[in-house]
């Protein structure tokens, strides 16, 4: 299949990483995207450890239709990751400016 060849691809990883990178450094909040038809939700979570609670971000990707997002195929699965990755960055710098 041509997508698991993109998958197991450089250029696939590093869009993956990014995404993922970013997706972690986003400050609490819930993010609409329509263009993608997504919505990011960040939040903080606590969770029993040992010595007490720990702190961590809970990050979850919906899609916004009833119907199923189709995204496997190698175009749009390179697509998505670029676009998705951009709006995280610029997400992230509108926040950072605000904090400032």
């Amino acid at each position: 299949m041509a997508s698991s060849l993109l998958r197991s691809s450089e250029r696939h990883k590093r869009l993956v990483t990014e995404c993922n990178y970013l997706l972690l450094r986003l400050p609490i909040n819930d993010y609409i995207l329509h263009d993608m038809g997504l919505r990011i939700v960040v939040r903080e979570q606590e969770r029993p450890v040992r010595n007490g609670l720990e702190e961590s971000k809970e990050i979850k990707i919906e899609g916004l239709s009833t119907g199923p997002i189709d995204y496997w195929d190698d175009f749009k699965l390179e697509k998505f990751y670029s676009k998705l990755t951009l709006i995280l960055m610029n997400i992230y710098e509108t926040h950072a400016m605000r904090t400032k």
